[in-house]
């Protein structure tokens, strides 16, 4: 269990293993953290590489908590999980997996590629 003045760091070392078996590794930034994408009031978002048995690694991103012990945070997120599996509109973020890592639930989604990314921050 975290203490409260703690912050969940997930790992770079071992793939998380999402609920359909599909694997996804969290990519190191050069400290060997996780590199974060973006955060929000409740989230981090990591970049990430995810991979369903048979295939090649596709760029992901992956959303996790800040505070997993949070239980109103956790419900709120799983429900935000549950709604973003179920949809399928083109030009929305697909979800490709998800799954719970040490007792963390996790969101893996497509990742624009880092081009986009660079654009979006010259654009603000």
């Amino acid at each position: 269990m975290m203490r409260a003045d703690q912050q969940f760091l997930p790992p770079t070392s071992v793939p998380l293993v999402a609920d359909d078996g599909s694997l996804t590794k969290l990519v190191a930034d050069s400290k060997g953290k996780p590199k974060v994408l973006g955060r929000g009031s409740f989230a981090k978002v990591y970049a990430a590489v995810h991979t369903k048995p048979g295939t090649g690694g596709v760029p992901a991103a992956v959303k996790m908590l800040h505070d997993p012990t949070a239980a109103r945070a956790k419900g709120d997120f799983l429900r935000e999980i549950d709604i973003l599996k179920t949809i399928c509109i083109d030009g929305v973020i697909t979800a490709l997996a998800s799954g719970c890592h040490e007792g963390v639930p996790f969101l893996v989604m497509e990742r624009a590629d880092d081009d986009l990314y660079d654009l979006a921050g010259r654009e603000r």
